[in-house]
C-alpha cells in the first residue's frame, strides 16, 4: 500500500473495514469515486465508463464515478443488485486540512435500509434477523421504512421458514455458525444478503441492554417478550446491525411485537402458495392472486394493511363480524365511499415519510407530501364520523388533525 498515493492509501485503509459486498462511495469534490475492484464491479452494473487515475509507483488503477447531486440513483441501482453503498465524506474542511482531508464513512445504504429508493416495493421492506437456541428457533423482524417490528419463536425451523418466505426479507442477520441447511429452502429460494456476526452480537443479556436503551424502558415486561429468549437475542442483533449501519436516530421503530398472535390464523408456506394469496404457484409467480385482484387501494398503507389481512386472517368470530360490518357500510354507501377514495389520493406513505425525516434523509419533495398527506385528515374524519359500524367508528376517533404541523 505504501506505493500508492497518499489519498489511495487513505481509500484503501477506509475500504479494509468493509465487507466485500460493500461498494465504497469516496467523496472527491463533486463526485462519489471508485477504485480498484469497486470501480469495475460498478462500472458494470451501472453501466458507466471505467476510467483509470494515477496511483503513484503502482501504476494507474481502475476508477470510476458518479456525480455527488445524482448519487441516488446510482445507490438505488447498486442495492438493488444486492450490493451495500458506503458513504464516505469528507469531515473537514480542505482549506485548514494538514495533508489528506479527514474522511469518515457517514452511513451504510443497505438493500432493507435504503429508505429513498422510490422504486422499490411500497409494500415491504424487510430485514429479518434470526438467532436458533437449543429448543427454539428466534426471529425478529421490521420494515426500517414503516417501523414495523415484531419478534417471535419458533420451536420448529420449518415454522420459521414459512415465516420468512412469507416475509421475504431483503436481508438476514445471522451467526457466522448458522446451519444454513436448517433453513435451506429458504435461502435458495429468496437468496436475501446475509450479515454474519460473532456470537456476542446475539448474547441474550447484550440485546435485552440495546432493547431498553432504544425505548427508554428498564424491562422487556411491557413489550411480553420478556420470557422468549431466543426473540430478544434476535431482535438485539437486528437493532446492533442497524445502528452499526445506519449512525442515525431509529426512534421512529415502533415497539416489538410478538409474532405470534391468538387472534390471526398462522398459515404455512404451502397454504399461502396453493391458494395464491399473495403469489400465483406457477411459473415466475406474476399471474393473479387473490391480493392482487382485491387491492383497489389508493394508499401504500391501504396495500400494505391488506398484505397482512390476507395473509393473517382473523378467526375470532366477533372481529370477522366487526370488519364484514364496516365493509357492509362502505359498500350500501357510495357516494360515501367515493369521497373517501378521492380524499385517500392526496395521501401520501406517511410511515416511510416520517423515517426519512427521522434518518435525516428527506428531500424537499417529502416535506411537501407530508404537508399534503396531514391536511386530508380533517376531511377523512368528518366523513368517517357519520359512519355507524363500531369499527369505522373507532378509526374515526384514532384520526387527530395537527393543523400547526400541518400549516409549517
Amino acid at each position: 500500500m505504501s506505493s500508492l498515493t497518499p489519498m489511495l492509501q487513505q481509500y484503501q485503509t477506509i475500504r479494509t473495514t468493509l465487507p466485500r459486498d460493500t461498494i465504497l462511495f469516496f467523496r472527491l469534490g463533486d463526485f462519489y469515486e471508485m477504485f480498484f475492484e469497486d470501480a469495475r464491479q460498478a462500472s458494470a452494473i451501472l453501466d458507466i465508463t471505467l476510467t483509470s487515475r494515477d496511483g503513484g509507483n503502482a501504476g494507474k488503477v481502475p476508477m470510476c464515478g458518479v456525480p455527488y447531486h445524482a448519487a441516488q440513483g446510482y445507490i438505488n441501482r447498486l442495492t438493488r443488485a444486492g450490493l451495500k453503498v458506503a458513504i464516505c465524506e469528507q469531515v473537514e474542511d480542505p482549506k485548514v486540512a494538514k495533508g489528506i482531508v479527514k474522511r469518515e464513512i457517514v452511513r451504510i445504504v443497505t438493500p432493507a435500509t435504503n429508505l429513498e429508493d422510490e422504486g422499490a416495493d411500497i409494500r415491504f421492506n424487510y430485514i429479518a434477523s434470526i438467532a436458533p437456541g437449543k429448543k427454539t428457533w428466534g426471529c425478529a423482524y421490521l420494515d426500517l421504512g414503516t417501523g414495523e417490528f415484531k419478534v417471535g419463536e419458533f420451536s420448529h425451523p420449518q415454522e420459521l421458514e414459512d415465516e420468512l418466505v412469507r416475509l421475504k426479507p431483503q436481508e438476514c442477520v445471522i451467526p457466522a455458525s448458522l446451519d444454513r441447511n436448517a433453513l435451506k429452502g429458504f435461502f435458495s429460494e429468496q437468496q436475501p444478503v446475509l450479515n454474519e456476526y460473532e456470537p456476542w452480537v446475539f448474547d441474550t443479556h447484550e440485546a435485552q441492554r440495546l432493547i431498553c436503551s432504544q425505548y427508554g424502558v428498564v424491562s422487556l415486561a411491557s413489550f411480553g417478550i420478556d420470557e422468549l429468549p431466543q426473540a430478544t437475542a434476535a431482535a438485539g442483533a437486528l437493532l446492533y446491525y442497524l445502528r452499526e449501519n445506519l449512525r442515525a436516530s431509529l426512534a421512529h421503530l415502533k415497539p416489538p411485537v410478538q409474532l405470534k398472535n391468538s387472534k390471526v390464523m398462522m398459515l404455512d408456506r404451502s397454504t399461502l402458495r396453493n391458494l395464491e394469496l399473495v403469489r400465483a404457484a406457477g411459473g415466475d409467480g406474476s399471474g393473479p392472486t387473490l391480493y392482487s385482484l382485491l387491492n383497489q387501494t389508493k394508499t401504500p398503507l391501504g396495500s400494505r394493511l391488506l398484505f397482512h389481512w390476507i395473509t393473517r386472517p382473523l378467526i375470532e368470530p366477533a372481529a370477522i363480524q366487526e370488519r364484514l360490518d364496516a365493509v357492509a357500510e362502505l359498500k350500501e354507501n357510495h357516494s360515501l365511499r367515493a369521497s373517501i377514495r378521492e380524499n385517500l389520493i392526496h395521501v401520501k406513505d406517511i410511515e416511510r415519510l416520517l423515517a426519512r425525516i427521522n434518518c435525516g434523509t428527506p428531500s424537499a419533495r417529502d416535506v411537501v407530501a407530508l404537508g399534503a398527506s396531514l391536511a386530508a385528515i380533517p376531511h377523512l374524519q368528518h366523513m368517517v364520523a357519520s359512519c355507524k359500524a363500531p369499527l369505522l367508528q373507532h378509526h374515526a376517533s384514532q384520526l387527530v388533525p395537527l393543523p400547526e404541523l400541518t400549516a409549517i
